[in-house]
């Protein structure tokens, strides 16, 4: 049986490699608010009429984590076919609740559950964050199904996702039949692995609310709290408008990834993006939360700056941040974009950005999951959509200049332009503590 599983996903992986995106017939919406994120979401759950297929980093346990599975649900109840995709390491839905659905018709299954004689697959995860609906409609982009990446949490992510309808859609249901028949997934066990069990009991220390804390859980209990979900006080059930009609043309669109889960092809979403960088000949505009460059960016980026391209990062600040380490290699690095002229912004607090996008000369846009970190280029697997239009690069960088908005401009020497800080923002006790990480985070790198 394993031999007829790789053999069906080898060819599939030949197939989705060789097929690469040139579509002439694809609509693209840049989802910038949560609102949005989430009605665009439902909209497309709730018409799907033959199949969803969905792969997912963090399924949270919490309200928006019990309304997208139950949205699911009744997708399933309808008679569609829906496949669920989710890191074994992030999988936040009860044991009880994922019982529950897979007696409703849900298939599940874990990209590298913990529990497999792998050891190697512990630090290997699956990053994606993909919707795809009836093969022809589709979200990708950096949304985890949690509250904090809808604006529903104390301290939220700052983030973007875009849909597209079309040929690319099906091309990202290619690269799911490939992921789902792949050896690196497995169907669910309902056993929470030990970062879960962790994750639980802080949950119960700080009294964050959950719709479980302890105890046995009641599926359906679970499930209701994520009805009649509010963001920003907007019903999420009643968009004023479908996602379809403010969608924009898109003449060139190419599903990027990592063929069936594995990192390294050269295919693979790493090279593509690392192609897109260097074919740059005016401008790079690159947003992301965890920018840690790889020997690969880092030459491809030294020579967009030796040819006279202006280069602009938007990353977090030390205020901003909720990872540390990541920062602090960022800052170790910090010096030598600024020497080639790299122009650095970085989010004033206190929420996090998490927004993972790209635009080139203005005429070529990139939305996904990918973090310009050597984390995503070696490690996790990632998603994303690179576009090939000015219209629709011209709308990200409106989308990035807000969020610019909210951020420090820095000088050629290392200080915010507004208040020569070198860590506006930032409390003592973070400026202080990363000054050891700054040692430390060289030697961890390849896993930032």
């Amino acid at each position: 049986m394993r031999f007829v599983r790789r053999a069906i996903g080898g060819l599939l992986l030949a197939i989705s490699c060789a097929a690469t995106v040139r579509a002439q017939e694809n609509t693209f919406r840049l989802l910038h608010t949560d609102l949005e994120a989430a009605q665009v979401r439902a909209e497309l759950i709730r018409s799907a009429t033959t199949s969803i297929d969905t792969s997912y980093y963090w399924i949270g346990d919490d309200r928006i984590g019990a309304w997208f599975v139950s949205l699911l649900k009744d997708a399933a109840l309808r008679g569609a076919r829906v496949r669920l995709v989710v890191d074994a390491a992030h999988n936040d839905v009860p044991a009880q609740v994922q019982r529950h659905l897979v007696a409703c018709g849900i298939h599940i299954k874990e990209f590298h559950p913990h529990f497999t004689g792998h050891p190697s697959w512990y630090n290997r995860r699956m990053h994606d964050k993909t919707l795809i609906v009836d093969g022809r409609r589709l979200v990708v982009g950096g949304r985890n199904m949690r509250e904090s990446h809808f604006g529903l949490a104390r301290l939220n992510y700052v983030d973007r996702d875009a849909y597209l309808e079309g040929e690319v859609a099906r091309q990202a249901r290619r690269y799911f039949e490939c992921l789902w028949l792949c050896d690196e997934v497995r169907p669910t066990d309902f056993r929470p692995t030990v970062a879960q069990r962790a994750r639980q009991q802080r949950s119960e220390l700080t009294g964050e609310t959950s719709p479980v804390t302890r105890g046995s859980v009641c599926p359906q209990e679970w499930l209701a709290s994520g009805c009649g979900l509010t963001i920003c006080g907007q019903p999420v059930d009643c968009a004023a408008v479908s996602a379809a009609d403010c969608a924009r043309p898109a003449t060139c669109v190419t599903f990027v990834y990592d063929p069936c889960g594995r990192k390294g092809h050269p295919c693979g979403i790493s090279q593509q993006l690392l192609q897109l960088l260097a074919s740059a000949r005016g401008s790079i505009v690159l947003e992301t939360p965890y920018f840690v460059m790889s020997a690969e960016q880092k030459q491809v980026l030294a020579a967009a700056a030796a040819r006279g391209v202006r280069v602009t990062v938007l990353t977090n600040s030390l205020a901003s941040t909720d990872h540390t380490t990541v920062t602090a290699e960022f800052h170790n690095q910090k010096h030598w974009l600024l020497e080639r002229g790299v122009e650095i912004w970085e989010l004033a607090g206190p929420n996090h950005l998490h927004a993972k996008s790209a635009a080139v000369d203005g005429t070529a846009a990139f939305v996904g999951s990918y973090n310009f970190d050597p984390r995503s280029q070696s490690l996790n697997t990632e998603t994303g959509v690179i576009v090939r239009d000015a219209n629709v690069a011209a709308w990200l960088l409106d989308s990035i200049a807000e969020h610019g908005s909210r951020s420090y401009l820095f000088g050629p020497d290392g200080r915010a332009v507004a208040d020569g800080s070198r860590q506006p923002g930032a409390p003592l006790g973070r400026v202080l503590g990363m000054q050891p990480l700054r040692l430390l985070a060289p030697l961890v790198r390849r896993s930032l």
